[in-house]
């Protein structure tokens, strides 16, 4: 089955069903809304800009936000994938485009904090840890860190020979 990366924007139709699958499929797992998400991070979802991994049949089954921090510095926050199609590659499809965009967009490193189940996940990607672990939302998480190759041609998901 074949899948495109596209942006979405913040109250597009591709913006509300990513929402909905972020809704059921990552904040449901804290125990919140999409609107309680909303209330806690301010303005964050609608300024930040918003990659959804579209199947052939025009379903949104995966969606990742990349935030502008500043200072050359990116954030990649609330990444999902529909749970019926997790192991299929849609995440990696995601990091490595949520990478690409934050290098045409001239920033040198993107970190997010990853929970315990994704270490590995982000680490074969090239992402590394920066710091110990803690908890967020109750769940153990730890910053990883992604430094951008400086003249593109990012590595980012780049299998190692």
């Amino acid at each position: 089955m074949g899948m495109v990366i596209l942006r979405a924007r913040f109250g597009d139709r591709a913006y509300e069903e990513a929402a909905r699958l972020r809704e059921r499929d990552l904040l449901a797992q804290v125990g919140m809304t999409l609107a309680d998400y909303r209330r806690v991070v301010g303005g964050l979802d609608e300024g930040g800009e918003h990659l959804v991994a579209v199947d052939d049949a025009g379903r949104v089954v995966g969606s990742v936000t990349l935030i502008d921090e500043g200072d050359g510095r990116g954030r990649l926050v609330q990444m999902v994938v529909d749970r019926d199609r997790r192991g299929g590659g849609i995440g990696r499809q995601l990091v490595v485009a949520l990478v690409a965009r934050a290098m045409e967009r001239g920033m040198r490193e993107v970190s997010c904090h990853a929970r315990r189940e994704a270490y590995g996940f982000y680490g074969r990607l090239g992402w590394v840890f920066d710091g110990g672990e803690f908890l967020e939302a109750g769940i153990a998480h730890r910053v990883m860190r992604y430094v951008l190759e400086v003249g593109g041609g990012g590595a980012c998901g780049r299998e190692e020979a």
